[in-house]
């Protein structure tokens, strides 16, 4: 297993052994490629022994890897969302993305690489915002990792005072969690949700506006992995007051009697309006497929355009490999140590090992944590230890511990596994703060930095400390009311969200 946030360094390697040995595709390099010249030269900087000091690979693992891929024309990579979820994750998925155009695997119906095939569906819902109704100046963007900050930064101006929230539930699935509590706590916030469930961050609202289920609502549904968008119609009425995404935002915008009604903007977006208001989207959106399921329609000609240019090729004119001078694009893709890592002496010997947040086998993200019967099936939440971390913190099977860093501290069950390299440990999300004991989910834990392409969090880029904790403390209890903050830490006083 590649240790974690190298994934870079590793296709920096890869890329240095495939130029070296002539096993690359010179002719697509030349029609749909920029910058090769560039990468070639700083490659060379990432021989296969560097590398397997950054990646914990050998030399001789890395060498055979890049020989198998560079044989295979339909070599396919699928890309995974985590490794983008760290400081250096854009750098890294650039990185990848340069080695089929390389190999020429781009040309190849089954070959290249892929994050997710959600682009390839149009302008979807950019239609429905409406910019043209924005004031000038337009008014500012905030990023939701940086919510906490947002929230309870005594300098913003001006200040937030009030949230809407739908379809999130940013106490529980957004980082610095700690910060964003304190935020929702505010008695000067005024916080709207719209919702299924009582979350976490339905427990802070001033309004609870009731929302429908799949069940009781028309939609879309799109993919990260195919290219059909999927229409379902309701099967049941709406239960008691609740109402949809769309029904709300155009009762808001018919209250507020700006510009044209919601269902003209979806018309001409080729989007099918709700139920009541529908119509067929225009054949050159979509093509027709059985059983409630479209497939999207990308032209022929695009297609021919990416296997004979590149997947930029429409837009840039090729892949970018590398520097193509200094007024074009940036220079070559590189790898950048995690800034959060045991390779900082005085990160180490405080916070020594990398604590990973994939999705709960069980759950869906923070989805169904609400849930008594999931949440019994996951036998409560947990961290995954590799037996010689613990016996080194003399944890044993079963044990209440402690994770922690500067930022918070959250309970977890031990699970013995060498499953998880030394050095790291794992938990998996999304438990809401109210089903844990303290009251405190992983996501205090968690940074808000921001990776360093496309604003996209670091989840991953996480340094703590596991210790055992007192198997009596922090019993799960119910949320008490609002006011009751703890002066310290901001934190709610007694348990709950």
């Amino acid at each position: 297993m590649i240790r974690s946030g190298t994934d870079g360094a590793l296709a920096l390697g890869l890329m240095h052994v495939l130029i070296r040995e002539g096993l690359v595709d010179p002719d697509y390099i030349r029609r749909a490629t920029l910058g090769f010249e560039a990468l070639r030269d700083h490659v060379r900087a990432y021989p296969p022994a560097r590398v397997a000091e950054i990646t914990g690979l050998s030399a001789e693992t890395i060498v055979g890897l890049a020989r198998r891929y560079g044989g295979t024309k339909a070599a396919y990579i699928r890309v995974g969302i985590g490794l983008s979820r760290h400081e250096n994750g854009g750098m890294t998925c650039r990185a990848i993305a340069c080695l089929p155009a390389l190999t020429g695997a781009y040309a190849h119906p089954a070959g290249g690489a892929l994050l997710g095939s959600s682009g390839a569906f149009g302008a979807g819902d950019t239609v429905l915002e409406r910019r043209d109704l924005l004031p000038a100046p337009a008014p500012r963007t905030i990023n939701m990792i940086h919510l906490g900050r947002a929230l309870t930064d005594p300098d913003m101006r001006p200040p937030v005072m009030a949230l809407y929230v739908y379809n999130s539930n940013p106490a529980a699935v957004c980082p610095e969690a700690g910060g964003v509590l304190r935020g929702l706590a505010r008695e000067d916030l005024f916080t709207v949700v719209h919702e299924q469930v009582q979350t976490d961050t339905a427990d802070y609202a001033d309004i609870l506006l009731p929302a429908t289920t799949s069940m009781e609502h028309e939609d879309f549904y799109r993919s990260f992995g195919h290219l059909y968008v999927q229409h379902a119609d309701p099967v049941i009425e709406p239960q008691g007051e609740a109402k949809s995404n769309w029904e709300v935002f155009r009762l808001l915008a018919r209250a507020g009697d700006e510009g044209p009604p919601l269902r003209a903007a979806a018309l001409r977006s080729g989007e099918r309006p709700p139920a009541g208001e529908r119509t067929r989207a225009p054949r050159h959106h979509v093509r027709a497929a059985p059983r409630g399921a479209d497939r999207a329609a990308v032209p022929p000609a695009a297609v021919h355009a990416v296997r004979r240019r590149g997947p930029h090729a429409l837009g840039q004119g090729g892949v970018l490999l590398g520097d193509v001078g200094a007024a074009g694009p940036p220079a070559a893709p590189d790898y950048v140590p995690l800034r959060e890592s045991a390779d900082d002496p005085q990160i180490a010997v405080r916070y020594p090992l990398r604590c990973h947040v994939p999705p709960n086998r069980v759950f869906l993200n923070s989805s169904f944590s609400r849930s008594a019967l999931f949440r019994k099936r996951q036998a409560g939440p947990a961290v995954f230890i590799h037996p010689e971390d613990a016996a080194a913190r003399a944890l044993a099977p079963g044990d209440l511990v402690a994770l922690r860093n500067d930022r918070g501290r959250g309970l977890f069950t031990a699970v013995l596994t060498d499953d998880t390299p030394a050095g790291q440990v794992v938990v998996e999300g999304i438990w809401w703060h109210k089903f844990m004991r303290g009251a405190r989910g992983v996501n205090v834990l968690t940074s808000d930095r921001v990776a360093d392409l496309g604003g996209g969090p670091a989840f991953h880029s996480t340094m703590v400390e596991a210790v055992r904790a007192d198997p009596g403390e922090g019993a799960v209890g119910p949320r008490p009311a609002r006011e009751g903050l703890d002066a310290d830490r901001g934190a709610i006083a007694g348990g709950g969200a």
